[in-house]
């Protein structure tokens, strides 16, 4: 099944702090710490208020300042919650994500992506082709999750759009990053989700770069890496529909360089069965 959003294209969305209020935890998570205070002991993260330069370090930690692809790779795992049941490990994931950040005149930037995930067995690390289903016996066909399109949504200093096509009403939802820096790393926590179609979901996740390079202006996109944690329904080719329960993911990943440094695996695969589908420039969509 296709959905014409990216399931990673909200990062920061939804939380509703507002900007000021995402921005208000120091070093080690400690709130009010200032700017002159261990957050910015190093001068590595920008001051409290300076809502441009903390959107430009959104950008170099998620995507880039540069109009090219940027691409993360992640693998994970997906457990079943069903009842007071204990939690089974019933897939495991590989997969990318991939964004092209476009400026726009007005100061606000349009990100197109594109999200390609399959599912492998977890006692083998094998792609998937069927689902021996756990709960009812079942064996059924696997679809990858393809996911993305062109202008999906629109970034601005004080949160994201998606475009209409995505939401209809255009909502505003804010950035809830919350971001800390010790020793030699930063990271930002946030979470983003969806109430309604095409299916509820909650997403909390971390994302990490090194100290040293966020310092480097002229680094326009940092090799960063992420670990997060999915709540979703299950996926409809679960043959679950109905049935009581839900899904949990845990993935970790990291951006790359190029997609070339992806699995061989992986590349193969997506070459044979997605032709194209490993990049996110605006001109690669009809």
């Amino acid at each position: 099944m296709t959905y014409d959003f990216s399931r990673r294209a909200m990062l920061g969305g939804l939380g509703g702090l507002g900007l000021g209020a995402a921005l208000s935890m120091g070093a080690c998570g400690r709130p009010g710490s200032t700017a002159a205070g261990p957050l910015n002991a190093g001068g590595f993260l920008p001051e409290p208020g300076n809502r441009e330069a903390w959107f430009k370090a959104w950008m170099r930690m998620q995507s880039s300042l540069e109009e090219k692809d940027s691409p993360w790779w992640y693998m994970g795992r997906i457990y079943a919650q069903v009842g007071e049941a204990e939690p089974k490990h019933i897939v495991d994931l590989e997969g990318t994500e991939i964004y092209w950040a476009r400026p726009l005149d007005n100061g606000e930037v349009s990100i197109s992506s594109r999200t390609l995930t399959f599912f492998k067995d977890p006692a083998t690390g094998e792609m998937l082709d069927e689902f021996a289903n756990p709960y009812t016996g079942e064996s059924l066909p696997v679809h990858p999750n393809i996911l993305g399109g062109r202008d999906g949504a629109r970034y601005t200093l004080e949160g994201m759009v998606f475009s209409e096509r995505i939401d209809p009403a255009r909502e505003l939802r804010r950035w809830n990053w919350q971001w800390t820096h010790s020793g030699r790393h930063i990271w930002m926590m946030a979470s983003r989700g969806l109430a309604h179609m095409p299916q509820p979901w909650m997403e909390a996740f971390t994302m990490f770069c090194l100290a040293d390079d966020f310092a480097d202006p002229a680094i326009a996109s940092l090799r960063s890496s992420f670990s997060s944690t999915y709540f979703s329904p299950w996926l409809p080719w679960m043959g679950m529909s109905g049935r009581q329960g839900h899904l949990i993911w845990h993935s970790s990943g990291c951006k790359l360089n190029s997609v070339d440094e992806v699995s061989e695996g992986y590349r193969a695969r997506a070459d044979q069965l997605f032709p194209g589908q490993l990049t996110a420039n605006p001109e690669s969509f009809e």
